[in-house]
């Protein structure tokens, strides 16, 4: 059996945004199999509590927040809300909230431009901001961002989607050097 003690994470509290479902209820999950408490938030009420009581039936506490990382007011309330549930100790942060339309580029409308900017690129940099006003005064945090192949190759139909994926990269690389010298990692 694999000895998997080293990556405990015991005593470490984190936040999954667009932790309710997809892949970052499966990082919930998973943080929570590792002894992490965990919050998640998303804008799909009706997933938040269940994935919450998912987390609890791993014996760790779990919390869910409504929120749209779209709105920087959502984002504010958000972390308002963790740092009361965890004391102001956020070790952990996980951007997963996201959103993709597929269409032909003469097709898209400004407002599907603008929901998936909001989300993807605005709503990752002002989640870390955040965390980051949590994370420094205690000179520790992990903030994991989540890219796309898209950054790196072109794929038809999805253009706005690359271009919060290749901003996403740009604000993960700042960050990193940034907050490393704060003991943050901050990885795409």
């Amino acid at each position: 059996m694999t000895d998997l003690r080293r990556f405990s994470l015991d005593g470490m509290n984190a936040l999954v945004t667009g932790g309710s479902k997809g892949l970052g209820r499966a990082m919930a999950l998973g943080l929570a199999r590792a002894g992490a408490d965990v919050a998640i938030a998303s804008r799909t009420e009706a997933t938040l509590d269940a994935t919450a009581a998912e987390i609890e039936a791993l014996g760790r506490r779990g919390h869910a927040f409504a929120a749209d990382v779209s709105r920087v007011s959502d984002i504010r309330t958000l972390f308002q809300r963790v740092a009361e549930a965890f004391d102001s100790k956020l070790d952990i942060l996980i951007c997963a909230a996201g959103t993709n339309s597929r269409m032909p580029t003469t097709e898209y409308t400004e407002e599907v431009w603008d929901r998936i900017v909001d989300t993807n690129l605005k709503g990752t940099f002002f989640c870390c901001q955040e965390a980051g006003r949590l994370m420094v005064p205690r000179r520790f945090g992990r903030i994991l961002t989540i890219g796309s192949i898209t950054s790196s190759i072109g794929v038809a139909t999805i253009g706005p989607y690359a271009a919060t994926k290749t901003g996403v990269v740009g604000i993960t690389k700042s960050l990193a050097i940034e907050w490393g010298a704060h003991g943050i990692t901050v990885n795409c």
